[in-house]
């Protein structure tokens, strides 16, 4: 019945690689953010966790414990085509692994654990080993994790840690070491951030934003003499692989946050509160901190508004206020 639509990129999200793993990390958080003693609602949600790992193991086509994305935009960022093992949705992967093997301890410890849970928790234990020997030798290039295994692409991604933010958050086993953490967040704030911020000042802006309509919009004034934020996934030079992509170049204002409350949590506050003011800045200046958008762009333009990923900024909130512990 639809005779127009204002969205950037239609995709089925049933075919998402991350909304799954996102879901039990979820349930796992809810359960520790409420005071780690609603054992009920572990149970109540332990068959839709079960279901869900099942769905996505499907898409482990090689079997070495990581589904693979699949050439598509099968993931939040809905136009940005990943091949293979990426190191964003197979972090969250083995991140939810990790959670679902802290559920299913905590149900039998309590005596409410069905009783094909052993079965199931010496398979997640198996499935998170496979994982774990594939994840970092295969994505690593020396200084950051590589987008994907398949498409050959040398973009630093953002959000390729969210993975390993959410277990140290939640209290979970690392899924890589400090090191590599460390060098990764570095690549990610110097390309996605500052150089990419370089060349947004750099750069003339067209007369017309490429996408319209009620969701959309041009700044009042927007002159970008400000960082406006990090980038979801640019070139180590801070430049586009793709010049005419969408949500590559895009500041994801719920995306920024999260990366925020990464750095910090891992002791890079300072680098963490200039990603935070760069948006914050960008929202208030320009009016829009009733309508948070989605994305903000290089071109003086926002997508997106009232949207609800912004809110990661709660995340930021707790490591900063210390719920979870800092490394030394």
């Amino acid at each position: 019945p639809w005779a127009e639509t204002n969205y950037t990129s239609y995709q089925d999200c049933n075919q998402w690689k991350d909304l799954g793993s996102d879901f039990v990390l979820q349930v796992y958080r809810a359960y520790q953010f409420t005071g780690a003693t609603d054992v009920a609602f572990l149970k109540d949600c332990w068959p839709a966790v079960v279901d869900t790992l099942q769905y996505l193991k499907q898409f482990d086509r090689d079997g070495d414990g990581i589904p693979e994305n699949e050439g598509a935009p099968d993931q939040t960022f809905d136009d940005w085509q990943l091949k293979g093992i990426s190191a964003y949705c197979g972090g969250l992967w083995l991140g939810a692994m990790e959670a679902a093997i802290a559920m299913a301890d905590i149900l039998t410890e309590a005596n409410l654990a069905p009783g094909n849970t052993p079965i199931l928790l010496s398979q997640y234990r198996r499935w998170l080993d496979n994982g774990l020997k594939a994840y970092h030798p295969k994505l690593w290039n020396g200084r950051y994790y590589r987008l994907d295994t398949g498409s050959g692409s040398e973009v630093v991604m953002a959000d390729q840690l969210c993975g390993q933010f959410m277990v140290r958050h939640l209290g979970l086993p690392d899924l890589v070491e400090d090191e590599f953490t460390l060098s990764a967040l570095d690549a990610i704030y110097d390309a996605c951030f500052v150089k990419f911020n370089q060349v947004v000042q750099s750069q003339e802006r067209p007369p017309q934003q490429k996408f319209e309509g009620a969701q959309s919009g041009n700044f009042s004034a927007a002159t970008l003499k400000l960082a406006i934020g990090a980038a979801n996934g640019v070139l180590p030079d801070g430049s586009p692989e793709d010049p005419d992509s969408t949500h590559q170049q895009e500041v994801w204002t719920g995306i920024n946050f999260g990366l925020a409350a990464f750095l910090a949590q891992m002791g890079k506050t300072e680098e963490a509160m200039a990603i935070t003011e760069a948006v914050v800045e960008q929202i208030y200046s320009y009016g829009l901190q009733f309508r948070t958008p989605e994305a903000i762009t290089g071109l003086g333009t926002y997508r997106a508004c009232h949207y609800m990923r912004p809110m990661a900024i709660w995340g930021l909130y707790d490591v900063l206020t210390a719920r979870t512990d800092q490394p030394q």
